[in-house]
């Protein structure tokens, strides 16, 4: 006779093995306030105080992972409001190298009124647009995968016109730090 299973346990059965969570949503609300510097008048940023409100949801199918975001841009007397959503879904080939692909579309809610805005803010045009389509990837430059390689180029999949602010080519490199715990 075999010994009686311990409680809750049914003799013959396997417990399934502890199931993963691949599905997660979460915010990273951002407060930009006015520059001191002589940015705002040379263009390079938005006058005032704005707020963007994204919300993101991220997990993993299979191989792939994936990352979607929508996102709202209060603006101000300057800025026009405008949303922002973005998708990137990829692939880690290893522990240290991953590969990316990433759509990224920003358009104006609403237009500013005549006479208002600084620069590439300015009004009186109509409500722009970006959209565009990139690879990036990340590199692992040591072994605890603490310091990464960021690279990103891309391209507007839209018509690219003075009136519609499109860029044609877009790209970036960074090194990310990553400090705590794993």
């Amino acid at each position: 006779m075999e010994p009686a299973a311990a409680s809750g346990d049914s003799p013959g059965v396997v417990e399934a093995p502890e199931q993963v969570v691949n599905l997660s949503i979460g915010t990273y609300p951002q407060l930009f306030l006015d520059n001191p510097t002589r940015a705002v008048p040379r263009g390079l940023v938005a006058p005032g105080t704005s707020f963007y409100l994204p919300v993101e949801v991220n997990g993993r199918i299979g191989p792939l992972r994936y990352d979607g975001e929508v996102g709202y841009n209060f603006g101000n007397h300057a800025l026009p409001q405008s949303w922002g959503r973005g998708l990137i879904v990829g692939q880690e080939f290893s522990d240290r190298t991953e590969a990316y692909l990433v759509l990224y579309d920003q358009q104006d809610a609403n237009r500013i009124p005549a006479g208002q805005g600084v620069g590439q803010f300015a009004t009186g045009v109509p409500k722009q647009r970006e959209t565009t389509l990139g690879l990036g990837g990340v590199q692992a430059l040591n072994k605890a995968g603490t310091l990464n390689l960021l690279l990103m180029g891309g391209r507007s999949f839209q018509t690219v016109s003075v009136s519609n602010s499109q860029p044609s080519w877009i790209a970036y490199v960074g090194v990310q730090v990553l400090l705590g715990p794993k």
